[in-house]
């Protein structure tokens, strides 16, 4: 048999094997996994509101956006922050969305004009948004959205990116600018978020970029540094292809030593790449399995549902 059809015929016989296909990238889906795109395209209901002035903290539909209301009135609490910025700026709104299942309200975002803008346009083309061939125009269509000049537009792209194949990270790594993924990488509030922004930094043509992921994935393999590593060794694949690849055998695989947490992440890099990225490196990430296998019993179950979906 070829040698990925040996492998995973002794991986079998240790696992059930679960075939399936998921294009997502699993390496990101520790961030948010439901949008507000989501919210809007699985609400009932979709309305901008403000605050009633007849009545404080509650809110009052101004425009119903998807299904019908009843009543203009809202069971829903305006929290002092929002009424303030209400106050403050007559144009805003926002925008709430129903629950069909039990008719709760949600918060979905505050709204100026060109957010506003891209809800309607989100409820307008999300009908074409099933299927494979509809997951790529979901994800063409946030990319087009506006960058860190309108925070609350970038952070909704940022987080519907994270879940698109990887392939579709790669593109939009050579279109987001280098100041936003620094903002994502470096800031608190954005810690959950970094595998993405790592990602994509690794498209960069900038030597400095490059310098950054190195080092960050070097000091990961000195230190046994867990947080961010499959991001930081994907990104280091993809800049050094076949040779990251010997020396993340080398460092994680080649012998017994390294924590279950520091190899199920690397593994989880290898299969990135073997899945959607740098498929050519197959036969070689068969042999970083084998590897694994050996000396991290641990990468077993793992493994073989990454081989059933190679075929």
């Amino acid at each position: 048999m070829p040698h990925s059809a040996t492998l995973f015929a002794v991986v079998a016989t240790l696992t059930g094997v679960c075939l399936h296909r998921a294009d997502a990238c699993k390496i990101c889906l520790p961030m948010p996994q439901t949008t507000a795109a989501d919210l809007l395209i699985e609400s009932d209901v979709v309305v901008f509101a403000r605050e009633d002035p007849g009545k404080p903290f509650s809110y009052q539909a101004v425009e119903v956006l998807k299904g019908a209301l009843d009543s203009t009135a809202i069971d829903l609490f305006v929290n002092s922050s929002t009424r303030r910025r209400l106050e403050v700026n007559k144009t805003l709104v926002v925008v709430l969305a129903r629950d069909s299942r039990d008719q709760s309200w949600r918060t979905v975002g505050i709204a100026d004009g060109i957010y506003q803008q891209v809800v309607r346009r989100i409820l307008t083309v999300a009908q074409d948004w099933s299927g494979p061939a509809g997951a790529e125009k979901r994800c063409e269509f946030f990319l087009t959205l506006p960058g860190r000049d309108n925070r609350a537009l970038f952070e909704l792209a940022y987080l519907e990116l994270g879940r698109a194949p990887y392939r579709m990270i790669k593109r939009a790594g050579r279109n987001v600018s280098k100041e936003d993924l620094l903002a994502i990488l470096q800031r608190r509030e954005y810690i959950e978020w970094r595998p993405l922004a790592i990602l994509m930094l690794s498209q960069s043509a900038d030597a400095q970029d490059r310098k950054y992921i190195e080092e960050h994935f070097a000091d990961c393999c000195e230190y046994s540094l867990t947080l961010n590593l499959a991001a930081w060794a994907t990104a280091y694949i993809e800049l050094n292809g076949a040779t990251a690849v010997e020396r993340i055998e080398q460092q994680y695989l080649a012998k017994p030593g390294r924590s279950d947490n520091e190899v199920r992440a690397i593994v989880a890099a290898l299969s990135l790449h073997g899945q959607d990225g740098h498929t050519h490196l197959r036969d070689q990430i068969v042999r970083s399995y084998e590897m694994a296998i050996r000396n991290h019993s641990v990468t077993s179950e793992q493994i073989a549902k990454e081989l059933a979906k190679w075929r």
